[in-house]
């Protein structure tokens, strides 16, 4: 299920169009769990970046961590 909340930002439980960019750190296994307490405590729905191409430009943490949770959705900021 996607659903549009603006031109720019949308939110999603298809984690699967998400895509890595070259580059990217590798995930810190870490940095996921952390997050995903952090999820479970209080979510505040911090969005991820991606480009046009559904790539992460800034999030994959994030991203790692909702998908862990299927029923959490994600937010996602798409930018140019």
């Amino acid at each position: 299920m996607t659903r549009a909340v603006n031109n720019k930002f949308f939110e999603t439980r298809d984690y699967s169009m998400f895509k890595k960019i070259r580059g990217n750190r590798p995930v810190d296994e870490a940095h996921v769990k952390q997050l995903k307490k952090l999820i479970a405590d209080k979510d505040l729905m911090d969005p991820i970046r991606v480009n046009q191409n559904k790539e992460v430009v800034d999030g994959q943490h994030t991203l790692q961590a909702r998908k862990a949770d299927s029923y959490t959705h994600l937010r996602a900021h798409e930018t140019v």
